[in-house]
């Protein structure tokens, strides 16, 4: 992981060329049969394994997942959560498009309920409905995980961007969003997600459109074929 990171770095941050010898150098420490059996030498009642290579290939693959998601920030007079399906094409390693719909669910927040019971008004809420988006991915970095020697979780941190269309209590509107994740892939199929993102939209209120931004945090699950 050390190794992915520190390419990752020079490549990434500086845009720096790296030269074939270096990656060479990297490379080899993987797989360098002096290292192995020196460290074979100094503890022969242990095995010992060397995590380099991906072992889950996403080039040219399908993936399709479900998904939930918690809405942070937004309207002050709501609680909104979502469920959302995915399909994702996996172009290389690095590459990602795909396509997300997501149904919203929502309740009045604190600050929402209070205005009813005290004031006895109905809050100027434009709530979420459902909608959809075109999604790319950028994954500059990857990784593995030895799961308490169980087995190797493999992983990649990506960047991701949408846009697309919200449907709204006062109709549609369009949307994008900006954020990331890391995905872990558990097996050759079986996959899960971690999620944030920013999510940008236009709403309406009595006095007219307001922007609304929210925190879009979410989890979900998936196969891949």
């Amino acid at each position: 992981m050390i190794r992915m990171i520190l390419v990752s770095a020079l490549v990434f941050l500086f845009g720096l060329p790296v030269q074939a010898d270096i990656m060479e150098d990297f490379d080899s420490l993987g797989g360098n049969d002096v290292l192995m059996d020196r460290a074979q030498k100094l503890q022969p009642n242990k095995s010992v394994t060397v995590v380099q290579n991906r072992t889950v290939d996403r080039r040219f693959r399908h993936e399709f997942n479900f998904g939930y998601n918690n809405v942070i920030g937004g309207d002050a007079y709501l609680q909104t959560q979502s469920l959302n399906l995915n399909y994702y094409f996996h172009i290389n390693p690095r590459w990602t498009v795909g396509l997300n719909y997501f149904q919203a669910y929502n309740k009045l927040s604190k600050e929402g309920q209070y205005i009813i019971d005290t004031d006895r008004l109905v809050p100027d809420v434009d709530a979420p409905q459902s909608g959809y988006e075109l999604i790319g991915q950028f994954a500059p970095i990857y990784g593995k995980i030895n799961m308490f020697d169980l087995g190797v979780l493999q992983f990649d941190v990506y960047a991701q961007v949408t846009v697309g269309n919200i449907t709204l209590q006062s109709g549609d509107t369009g949307t994008y969003s900006v954020g990331g994740g890391m995905g872990l892939w558990l097996s050759q199929h079986l996959t899960t997600r971690l999620q944030i993102q920013q999510r940008y939209y236009e709403a309406q209120r009595f006095g007219g459109a307001v922007d609304i931004e929210t925190t879009v945090a979410g989890v979900s699950f998936g196969y891949m074929l």
